[in-house]
């Protein structure tokens, strides 16, 4: 409908809209960015368009970026060989509140964040440089470390992707930094929509700690979730949250339904793995610092 040459933040496009050489891939009823990347590389013009490209910039529908930020991006990702990721910092619709500079979380996967809700963006968090993980929204990522790792993992999304996939570019020896000074406007609208997403944040957390654990671990780990989990509904259920507390067990029951991803996604883990787990130690938060 318009004459478009370039973008811009903030620019809304329709289908009649994509300047010249876009490619829009219609990614059907993809569930998951995994999924969604994967229908695009099968279409024969994005394929040829993906191949080509040695960096992706993946945005989500809900994200808005600064006119510099890709350039700021871009910069990082070329100063570094070993670079494989670069994050923007996140902040929310209009900008008065920061939402994150890059992902945090314990070797159980465990999230945490620094900032404070609502915190404005003071600079105080520019001097991040490399880290455990960037969130998906606004990663740049290089398209061979992409394929090399096997790219996000399809049980994963919208919680989880970024985190899941960075753990396994560090083990492939490759860095993830983050990019202060580029700014991206997140809506996070799957982190607004309250308990109702609370179980698929958990199962994700579980999940991400399961691919990741060491292979002894790994079977103490799925059992003992099971009283641990009872444990928890119980706790939900004196809090006077039945609905929490159901949520503890269904989430073990769809863990343990994910058994047979599970082992895909450790032969993923261990078909990747260059760098020693213990590598990844000093980039994650510590328990009591939670």
């Amino acid at each position: 409908r318009t004459s478009h040459t370039s973008l811009h933040a903030g620019d809304v496009l329709e289908v009649t809209d994509c300047p010249e050489g876009v490619v829009l891939v219609r990614a059907g009823r993809s569930r998951t960015l995994a999924e969604a990347i994967a229908h695009a590389q099968r279409d024969p013009h994005a394929a040829a368009v993906l191949d080509a490209s040695r960096w992706w910039w993946i945005l989500h529908d809900d994200s808005r970026p600064d006119d510099t930020c890709l350039a700021e991006q871009m910069e990082i990702a070329e100063a570094g060989k070993t670079l494989a990721a670069v994050g923007p910092k996140q902040l929310n619709w209009d900008g008065t509140a920061l939402r994150e500079v890059a992902l945090h979380a314990t070797s159980g996967a465990r999230r945490f964040t620094p900032i404070l809700p609502g915190e404005i963006d003071q600079g105080q968090y520019d001097d991040t440089s490399d880290v455990l993980a960037v969130g998906s929204a606004g990663m740049l990522v290089n398209s061979h470390a992409y394929r090399e790792v096997g790219g996000f993992d399809p049980v994963l999304g919208p919680y989880g992707d970024g985190l899941e996939l960075c753990w396994r570019l560090h083990r492939a020896g490759y860095r993830v930094n983050a990019a202060p000074h580029a700014r991206l406007y997140h809506r996070q609208i799957s982190f607004t929509q309250g308990i109702r997403q609370e179980p698929k944040q958990r199962l994700a957390q579980l999940y991400t700690w399961c691919v990741t654990c060491p292979l002894w671990l790994f079977p103490l780990l799925v059992v003992g979730l099971l009283p641990w989990s009872f444990l928890r509904a119980i706790a939900a259920l004196l809090r006077g949250a039945p609905g929490r507390a159901w949520s503890e067990i269904a989430t073990w029951m769809r863990l343990l339904l994910l058994t047979p991803a599970l082992l895909k996604g450790r032969w993923r883990h261990r078909t990747c793995a260059r760098q020693p787990r213990s590598s990844l130690r000093p980039l994650m938060t510590r328990r009591r610092d939670l």
